[in-house]
């Protein structure tokens, strides 16, 4: 049975073969959904302008491979894709959600339990996850975690300079008021005024990153931008803390990808607490701030 992937592309389009996988890529250059927002007339095209995208491409995909069976990644755009797909091929679907997408849309709980009610199965990649979704579905709810582990590094070709003797603070995720990028910016703000010693780095790319910029100006963080795996690898070995400041999460993949690298400090969000060590939750900003005032360069 072959395995194909739809996905949105910045750089273009084509496709790619690995091994038992095709992979098609159609040219996507308005960046991320997750900071757009659904009231705004001109997002609500954008939105509306890629989940067209997806059911056009999809149906052709799915008649021509003969597919058998949809998996939607995300409850929307690709599980709202899904059920429309549905409804010209008549194959069936899975939902897996993530949490942004619930999050964004648990206001509007009927496009949730329509595309939640039509499919095969539904996944959550977390307790915290299938708590939020236990009143939109009406069938059982599966954990599918969203596990992952950095490859072997690779040499970005300008890295940004990490000096050995400041302790490194890192934060690494999309560049979204929901990921709490604007409180890192503040934690970095409070802190360096009495360790000037800590170096802030920020990792991603999102609707926020005049932000980052400003910031880095400021001389308050430096901002690598958008990094590969191999490449966020490179740095992981460099940092001593990584930063989870999330107004809600699900369960964060960098939880996963930097506990054997680094320390790791966390709001109480999503299933993070069940992960890591109850000193590395912290109950509000402050605490974080004053938890780095107090450390020393001292790598696990």
């Amino acid at each position: 049975m072959p395995v194909v992937v739809l996905t949105p592309d910045p750089n273009g389009a084509g496709v790619d073969v690995i091994g038992p996988v095709t992979i098609h890529r159609f040219r996507w250059p308005h960046g991320y959904l997750a900071g757009r927002r659904i009231y705004n007339p001109f997002d609500l095209l954008v939105f509306l302008r890629m989940l067209l995208i997806f059911v056009i491409k999809a149906t052709k995909i799915v008649n021509a491979y003969q597919i058998q069976h949809v998996f939607a990644c995300w409850a929307i755009p690709g599980g709202l894709a899904a059920f429309f797909v549905r409804v010209f091929t008549g194959v069936p679907y899975t939902v897996w959600a993530l949490g942004t997408d619930i999050s964004k849309f648990k206001n509007i709980p009927i496009l949730l339990r329509a595309i939640f009610h039509f499919a095969t199965g539904v996944y959550a990649n977390s307790e915290f996850l299938r708590g939020e979704m236990r009143g939109l579905t009406g069938q059982p709810i599966d954990i599918l975690p969203t596990r992952s582990r950095l490859p072997e590094p690779v040499m970005p070709q300008n890295p940004i300079e990490v000096p050995e003797k400041m302790l490194v603070v890192a934060f690494v995720g999309r560049l979204e008021r929901v990921k709490g990028i604007d409180i890192f910016i503040d934690i970095a703000r409070q802190v360096k005024k009495e360790r000037p010693d800590m170096l802030f780095v920020v990792f991603g790319d999102g609707s926020l990153k005049e932000s980052v910029t400003a910031a880095e100006k400021e001389g308050l963080v430096r901002w690598a931008g958008q990094v590969s795996p191999g490449e966020l690898a490179y740095y992981a070995r460099r940092i001593d803390v990584l930063c989870i400041t999330s107004r809600e999460e699900s369960m964060p993949v960098v939880v996963w990808e930097f506990r054997d690298y680094c320390r790791i400090l966390s709001f109480n969000v999503g299933d993070v607490a069940r992960h890591v060590p109850s000193d590395a939750i912290m109950d509000d900003e402050e605490a974080l701030v004053q938890r780095l005032m107090k450390m020393q360069k001292n790598r696990q």
